[in-house]
């Protein structure tokens, strides 16, 4: 907190009246160990022995810092417990995808069909993970824009492109009409873009912010406790995760693409022609 100057302090002033000086004209507006920054004048300009830093002014000044005792210390700040938290959990992330097979009779069911393979990930979808071997999609729910509470199973069948976002995600906003165009060109029977928002202003604020974007052919869908985050490992926003048929996940990308790409739509048709 910058603070004008707010005595002249006499020649021969010693640290103790600084201290009183300082404490008489801040009173409560300090709390804890707040440090304090204020300019204090100086009658005599050759007096520096309570100075740290001259001002080249008329009236010679000092920066002093100043520091209240008669309440607790101020929270320590949690930037940087934050930033070892996201540089572990993209170590986890890094560490545990998946990586190259070789092929054995107990996988051989779970096992991608020949045209869905990693030679689609090229281009824009050069960042996209596919899996050699598939798991299934970890259970959640979440809610259809009346409210309903719904989960995965309802797709089952079809191929899912499930895409989390939120309002304040400005990468998703990018993408979101790509989304859009992939889901007017191949939507139907077979596949949907399920847009999950995971915004916790709900439904109605998703709802506009894909207006806005002109994204709003597609279903509203929110996730405003974020239950999905956890369990699909999702690290950041926005993240897409590539659902088969059979409920199990083929391949996922963190980070924003352009899903409405020729690359993309071949890799989405070819998800979609396995049976």
């Amino acid at each position: 907190m910058e603070l004008s100057p707010i005595s002249v302090i006499p020649a021969n002033a010693g640290t103790q009246t600084l201290h009183q000086r300082v404490d008489e004209s801040l009173g409560p507006r300090v709390r804890g160990d707040d440090e304090v920054t204020l300019l204090l004048g100086f009658q005599n300009t050759e007096n520096t022995s309570n100075r740290s830093s001259i001002c080249d002014r008329p009236i010679r000044c000092m920066r002093y810092t100043h520091a209240m005792t008669d309440t607790p210390p101020k929270p320590r700040s949690m930037l940087p417990f934050m930033l070892a938290f996201l540089v572990g959990a993209a170590g986890f992330y890094y560490f545990n995808r998946d990586e190259p097979v070789p092929a054995s009779p107990a996988a051989t069911a779970s096992q991608p069909a020949a045209g869905f393979s990693k030679a689609l990930a090229a281009g824009p979808m050069a960042g996209v993970i596919v899996h050699a071997v598939r798991k299934d999609v970890a259970a959640f729910t979440f809610k259809t824009a009346d409210g309903t509470v719904t989960d995965l199973s309802k797709w089952k069948g079809r191929v899912v492109l499930l895409n989390l976002w939120a309002t304040w995600c400005a990468p998703c906003r990018k993408e979101m009409p790509d989304l859009q165009a992939l889901q007017k060109e191949l939507g139907g029977a077979d596949f949907e873009v399920v847009a999950l928002s995971v915004d916790k202003k709900g439904a109605e604020a998703s709802a506009a912010f894909l207006k806005e974007v002109g994204a709003d052919a597609l279903a509203v869908y929110t996730d405003t406790e974020l239950a999905s985050m956890a369990p699909l490992q999702a690290i950041g926003l926005p993240a897409t995760i590539l659902i088969d048929r059979q409920g199990k996940e083929a391949a996922r990308l963190l980070g924003p693409a352009d899903w409405h790409s020729p690359e993309a739509v071949a890799m989405i048709k070819a998800l979609v022609a396995e049976k």
